[in-house]
């Protein structure tokens, strides 16, 4: 993937930057096929592209490379694939949170979390008990674990983001859990999301049971049919955090994005609501009315830091 990106002359490459990609396998075999695909994929031509590979226990490769993902002015991309859920665990997570300019992307093996989900070697690494787990599907595991375990870790008033994606593939079903202290990574990857899933932004299979998504936006004579759910569960309590007082664009973006939603689905709520005369938006600090249908719910307005409406 790593050689067709570079050498694909379509795609932006900063020539002047230096990256480092670090590759680790703790399996020989595995880690042979590893070297094998590397050295049969020379990107010698980019001198400012080095490659540095492994055999070592992930936490053995983990602590070695900590000083460099820690280097000031260092942004990384760390991919986990963890076999289950041994490696991210309480310490691990505590130490990815606290990373600047770090994005995450580990993988749960969902299906792996139900089957065993009842013994010690589960229990050692997340803290939910079988009991919680018995009977949620494993589809749900991975939303689960993201929301009971995961975001549980996060200290108040600490500013970390995460997002799961479920991926089934064949008769199990992988969970991807997405981790960034910022919100246009978060941005980012919602973005990815809803372009494989255009229901949810969160699966590549019917994750909810939903008919209308079964029956390919055909729709039924019963109006429960017709609803997807976790857009009407948004749609829902994104009318309640308004209704709770005023709240700025930066507020509402912020909202949209911990909700698992992209400010498309927000703004298309707002001017629904707007049009039947039940909302109204304020050119922030002042009595005037905002521009109709402008809600200013995207990243470079969130990122100026200067609210524009309050709603």
């Amino acid at each position: 993937e790593i050689y067709e990106y570079i050498n694909n002359p379509a795609h932006p490459f900063c020539g002047e930057i230096q990256i480092n990609l670090f590759f680790n396998e703790f399996k020989e075999r595995k880690y042979k096929i590893l070297a094998g695909y590397i050295n049969a994929h020379p990107i010698n031509s980019f001198k400012n592209v080095h490659i540095m590979t492994e055999n070592q226990d992930f936490f053995v490769a983990f602590q070695k490379e900590l000083p460099n993902i820690q280097k000031t002015g260092a942004a990384n991309l760390l991919i986990l694939d963890q076999n289950g859920i041994k490696f991210v665990g309480e310490k691990v997570f505590t130490d990815l949170m606290s990373f600047t300019c770090t994005d995450v992307l580990f993988f749960v093996s969902s299906s792996a979390v139900k089957r065993f989900i009842s013994e010690g070697a589960i229990q050692k690494y997340i803290s939910l008990s079988p009991e919680d787990l018995e009977y949620i599907s494993s589809r749900d595991i991975h939303r689960v674990i993201c929301n009971e375990y995961y975001r549980k870790l996060i200290p108040p008033l600490k500013r970390y983001y995460l997002a799961p994606f479920s991926i089934k593939k064949s008769p199990n079903i992988y969970g991807v859990i997405f981790g960034s202290g910022s919100l246009l990574g978060l941005d980012k990857f919602l973005s990815v999301c809803w372009t494989l899933d255009t229901y949810t932004g969160e699966a590549n299979y019917n994750i909810d049971n939903d008919k209308l998504r079964d029956s390919n936006g055909q729709l039924s004579f019963l109006p429960e049919d017709n609803v997807i759910k976790k857009q009407d569960e948004f749609r829902k309590s994104l009318i309640e955090f308004l209704k709770t007082g005023k709240k700025t664009n930066l507020d509402t973006y912020q909202f949209c994005l911990e909700s698992g939603f992209l400010p498309k689905h927000a703004n298309s709520i707002l001017r629904e609501i707007q049009r039947d005369g039940n909302l109204q938006t304020f050119t922030f600090n002042t009595t005037e009315n905002a521009r109709k249908n402008a809600f200013y719910l995207s990243w470079n307005d969130y990122n100026s830091d200067i609210p524009k409406i309050h709603i």
